[in-house]
Parts: structure tokens; C-alpha cells; sequence
């Protein structure tokens, strides 16, 4: 009899040959029973290709599929599209789990069986953090109301290899990462999010995230601001659609900014866009740190401040 698979684990990968062992050392070393790993090469041109290739004769839960170059979203959901667990987790490709983390994640699916997971995490450079007995015991229960709740709010980060949820809930509710499009996480995880029932938060960190120069999330240009507004734009049309009751001006106000940061020529463009969306009752709503930066925003002193606080360290 075949057992079932509990969690399908997807790592796209692309040119990464620098990082991917760490990445799938830290996989192989887990209790992997009851999971595959399924390997999504992108059309890497380095030999990220062949140190898949490695795993995969190696260990029998590694399966890769070779697709032409399409971009993170493309693999994402060609690993989607190929999943065979009942849950999903995604990894990134440079990142490294922390070690027994997978058991653990397993261990509590299997007693609460959570629409989503969430786990904690924790950024690294060059140096693996040591995050034994780092709040262990921090487990939280919450409605996905809740829980989209405190995305909106930005107290939640939108990091897709942070939410582990049941595959039904994207195949069910046709969620899929926008491809050609950066930002991709925050296109999809309020979707994930507002169609769960029951989530379960874990603040112990299981998963390291490598902050890396020349990543997409570090290079700033105007693409980027442009998928910010396209994603924006949508959660907000979303939310009407759906008739879901939460507020977003938080949420809103965060992205627009990173849209400034991401496309700093076009301020006049978010000083409008800001205005259009947070009006008075809006901004009595918002956190204090967004109603400090939207007045320095407008006031053309959010740029003076952001180079100050970049120059302090």
C-alpha cells in the first residue's frame, strides 16, 4: 500500500549552483517520510541542473522537473500543477530549513490539521544563525479572518515559504503566483489566507531566509513598482468582490511606499495614488508609524529620512 503524502515541498530552482547545496542538505537532513521533494529547474544554464540531478539519484522522495526558463512564478506553480501532497510548502532555492523542522511541522499537522501554517523565521547573510530554544513553545490558533487581518495590518509578513496550507485551498479557489510579475508573494498570500478556516501560527523558527545582493527583493527599478501597483490594485478589488470586511489602508499605505522606494521619479504618482485611497477616516485607522510616514511623504521629507536612517546603520 502507497502511503499518502502529507507535504509536497517545492524548490524552484535558477543558476543558484553558489547556494542550492546548503538548501538541499538542510532538506535531505530532515525525516522526510510522508513528503516529496520535488525540484522545479527553471532552465538554470549553471550547474544548479546537476546538483539536482545528484539528489535525485540519491534519494527517492527528490524528483526534479526541468522546465524552460519562466520565471519564480512559473516553477511555483508548475510544482503546484505536479504536487501530490495534501499540504504544500514552498522553498527558496538560496534558503535553508533549520534542522527537524519538518518534523515538527508534520507533528502538528497531523494533530490540528490547520488549513495554513505559519512558521517563524529568521535572515541570514553569510553566517547560519543558531536558533535553538528560540521560542520553542509559541504556538497561536486564529480564524484565517484573524490571521488575513494581521497581514493587512503588516504585522503578518507576505512570504510564501513562510504559509504551509493545504493544496485545496489554491486548486479550489484557482490561486495561482502571477507570472512575469515580481512581488508574486504578495499577490497570492492574502488569497491563501482568506480562503483558509483555521490557522495555526508558529513563532519558533523553522525556516532561514539568505539575504543575498543581486536578489530580486534587493534590486530596486520601476518593474518593481509597477507590479506593486498591479498587485495593489488587486487586493483591493478582491476585498470588494468578496465583500471582506477588514481594513487595508495599512497594507495599502506599506506597498505604496515600497512602490516610491522601488521608482523614487514617480513620487507625485504615489502622492496621488496615497490620497485617492486614505482618506480622512482611512488614516484615523492607520498604524502611527503610516500616518508619520505618509505626512513626511507628502511633505517630500520621506526620502531625506529613509537616507538618514540607511546612513545610521
Amino acid at each position: 500500500m502507497t502511503e499518502k503524502t502529507i507535504i509536497s515541498i517545492i524548490v524552484p530552482v535558477y543558476n543558484v549552483e553558489k547556494y542550492l547545496l546548503d538548501c538541499l542538505n538542510s532538506i535531505a537532513k530532515q525525516n522526510l517520510h510522508n513528503v516529496e521533494v520535488l525540484l522545479i529547474n527553471d532552465g538554470s544554464t549553471d550547474k544548479s541542473g546537476d546538483i539536482c540531478q545528484k539528489f535525485v539519484n540519491k534519494y527517492d522522495y527528490f524528483k526534479m522537473i526541468e522546465q524552460k526558463n519562466g520565471g519564480l512564478s512559473s516553477a511555483r506553480n508548475t510544482g503546484l500543477s505536479n504536487a501530490s501532497g495534501e499540504y504544500v510548502q514552498f522553498i527558496d532555492s538560496d534558503d535553508i530549513l533549520t534542522e527537524g523542522s519538518v518534523d515538527k511541522i508534520l507533528n502538528y499537522i497531523n494533530f490540528y490539521k490547520p488549513d495554513t501554517l505559519k512558521i517563524g523565521f529568521d535572515r541570514f547573510t553569510e553566517n547560519i544563525p543558531d536558533t535553538n530554544g528560540v521560542n520553542k513553545n509559541s504556538v497561536i490558533f486564529e480564524s484565517g479572518y484573524q490571521s488575513l487581518q494581521k497581514l493587512m495590518e503588516n504585522i503578518y509578513d507576505n512570504y510564501s515559504w513562510s504559509y504551509i496550507a493545504k493544496k485545496k485551498i489554491y486548486t479550489k479557489n484557482h490561486i495561482v503566483f502571477p507570472e512575469g510579475r515580481n512581488y508574486e508573494d504578495m499577490a497570492t498570500t492574502y488569497k491563501i489566507l482568506a480562503n483558509s478556516q483555521y490557522c495555526l501560527i508558529l513563532n519558533e523558527k523553522l525556516y532561514l531566509y539568505r539575504i543575498r545582493e543581486g536578489s530580486i527583493s534587493n534590486h530596486k527599478n520601476k518593474k518593481n513598482a509597477e507590479d506593486l501597483l498591479k498587485s495593489l490594485n488587486e487586493v483591493k478589488n478582491y476585498f470588494e468582490q468578496h465583500n471582506i470586511n477588514i481594513f487595508i489602508g495599512n497594507f495599502i499605505t506599506y506597498y505604496s511606499l515600497l512602490g516610491f522606494k522601488e521608482n523614487n521619479k514617480a513620487r507625485n504618482f504615489w502622492v496621488k495614488y496615497i490620497s485617492a485611497n486614505i482618506g480622512r477616516k482611512q488614516f484615523k485607522n492607520l498604524r502611527l508609524r503610516y500616518k508619520i510616514a505618509i505626512i513626511l511623504f507628502k511633505l517630500n521629507l520621506y526620502s531625506l529620512i529613509i537616507r538618514l536612517r540607511s546612513k545610521a546603520g
